[in-house]
């Protein structure tokens, strides 16, 4: 394999630009061809975008194939914009590394970047972004598993701690799902970063605070109640550093979304019982 004192270098092949990880240039230098290799599992396969886990003799990685900005087709304005976006923004698979460099940099765990390219066919483009594999059990199937309040309250802890220090830092997390994020030694890992960014001031408030309404309704959805939601609001406050009253306002802010969230996906006539089970988290 190809050494440098550099962490990443230029890739050229076969139309595709981007970076590589140094010491990963050999193994990927024909990227059509292992693309084209079938995957030890398909985990999304989409119009816009493909995810597979491959394994290789130089460790497991994830491929994100990214073909546009959303599964939307047709002929409409919005379709077209939609389009036309994609054709004039810069590769996001390079922002993705960027935004995965500075949060490895931070000390925030997510997966090591391997490679990010573009290839333009006809003008249109395809990212490709390569990372290695996070080895640990999600969130989502660790609250499954639990089986008391304890190792409960245990994950929502670290949840709590993390994702405070995650939006302390100025990092947003682009789809905040309770399977983005993983176990690791304690800690939390962020996982799925391709619309993860950094922001300031009230934007950072803002975003944050959608962050919290998105994780906070799928928690209340998995533990059928959104005691858990609230527990966790508690923790996440502590961690941050907020005042009673802004702990009690943001809370009923995201709260009152998460209902609101949540009475579009349960039948009509069950929210209302469904909503006010009090079982703790």
């Amino acid at each position: 394999m190809q050494q440098s004192t550099q962490k990443y270098i230029p890739y050229v092949s076969q139309g595709w630009q981007g970076l590589v990880r140094n010491g990963w240039l050999e193994p990927l230098a024909n990227l059509d061809e292992f693309l084209s290799a079938p995957a030890d599992r398909v985990l999304a396969n989409r119009p816009n975008r493909e995810v597979r886990r491959v394994v290789t003799e130089h460790g497991v990685l994830y491929v994100k194939i990214i073909k546009s900005l959303s599964d939307d087709r047709g002929c409409n304005p919005a379709t077209l914009w939609k389009h036309l976006k994609w054709c004039l923004r810069p590769s996001r698979a390079l922002a993705v590394l960027q935004v995965c460099e500075q949060m490895l940099s931070a000390g925030i765990i997510c997966p090591e970047p391997v490679l990010a390219a573009r290839q333009r066919r006809w003008g249109y483009p395809c990212d490709v972004f390569i990372t290695r594999e996070v080895r640990a059990p999600t969130l989502n199937q660790l609250l499954v598993e639990a089986t008391d309040k304890q190792q409960r309250q245990q994950l929502l802890e670290i949840a709590a701690r993390e994702l405070s220090h995650f939006h302390q830092l100025g990092f947003i997390h682009g789809d905040c799902l309770l399977g983005n994020f993983c176990l690791h030694a304690g800690r939390l890992a962020f996982l799925d970063n391709d619309r993860s960014f950094r922001s300031t001031g009230w934007l950072l408030q803002y975003h944050r605070r959608r962050n919290l309404q998105q994780f906070c309704h799928l928690l209340s959805w998995r533990l059928c109640n959104t005691a858990g939601a609230r527990w966790f609001l508690e923790r996440y406050a502590v961690y941050s550093g907020w005042s009673a009253g802004q702990t009690a306002r943001e809370s009923q802010l995201i709260m009152a979304k998460v209902r609101r969230r949540l009475a579009n996906t349960i039948i009509d006539q069950e929210v209302d019982d469904w909503l006010s089970r009090e079982r703790e988290p």
